[in-house]
């Protein structure tokens, strides 16, 4: 999702779901969140 709060700058938020199955290591899952800020001038 990104958010623009005035012309040069922008805030994104991401979200990454992961499932992973491996018969070596069993399976794993993890939910993962990111925000950043992007300033642009």
């Amino acid at each position: 999702m990104n958010w623009y709060l005035i012309a040069h700058t922008k805030f994104q938020l991401n979200y990454i779901y992961s499932d992973l199955n491996d018969p070596t290591y069993r399976s794993s899952f993890a939910d993962v969140y990111a925000v950043r800020c992007q300033i642009d001038y």
